[in-house]
């Protein structure tokens, strides 16, 4: 059983150790332009998404992550997860870093679970198409929404901060990324589900 739920296991602990360090590891972890743009500190690709705005936030990304793992985890093998998870959050980090100078620090894992969620929903087309539409017409949904009205200020509020809504977009467009090289790959022959 640990064998299946290592990698949300894992990004569990990572969240909830920064969190419970608190401020002297989320100064240390979070997303922030200067630093990486200087040379010094590229870390902060990746490992600003564990940083959270405090408890809210957390939980909330954790809920996500739950939910996805539980509708999506047979998808792929923990260490493609993993895979995925890393292009999609190096990914979205280069292109905040790109094409948004003005966004100076992000934090969360929103923008990587947007991303599980495409994939798991494009490789669950076949097998199980209700579900799998049913995801990405509310992925959608929610990407044309916050595109053009931006981020509920309700769920700012609640969450201690602004919401980078780029973030899910991109997170989302790397998704679709993966979710396209694994596709690619399987019809290459390599074995990327599950046996």
């Amino acid at each position: 059983m640990i064998k299946r739920y290592w990698l949300p296991l894992a990004m569990v602990l990572a969240a909830l150790t920064v969190w419970v360090i608190g401020d002297t590891a989320s100064e240390a972890l979070m997303y922030q332009r200067d630093g990486i743009v200087d040379g010094h500190q590229w870390w902060r690709l990746i490992t600003g998404h564990w940083v959270h705005l405090g408890g809210e936030h957390l939980a909330l990304n954790l809920a996500g992550l739950t939910l996805i793992w539980s509708l999506f985890e047979d998808r792929l093998q923990p260490v493609l997860w993993l895979a995925v998870t890393v292009l999609t959050g190096l990914g979205l980090s280069l292109c905040l870093l790109l094409f948004h100078p003005g966004i100076v620090w992000y934090v969360g894992l929103s923008g990587i679970l947007q991303g599980m969620l495409v994939v798991g929903a494009l490789l669950s087309l076949r097998q199980n198409p209700i579900l799998a539409w049913g995801a990405l017409a509310v992925t959608v949904a929610k990407l044309v929404t916050e595109s053009l009205h931006g981020a509920d200020p309700r769920l700012a509020q609640l969450l201690g901060g602004a919401i980078v809504t780029h973030a899910h977009l991109y997170g989302a467009l790397w998704g679709g990324i993966s979710a396209g090289l694994i596709l690619l790959s399987r019809r290459a022959g390599y074995r990327t589900s599950p046996p």
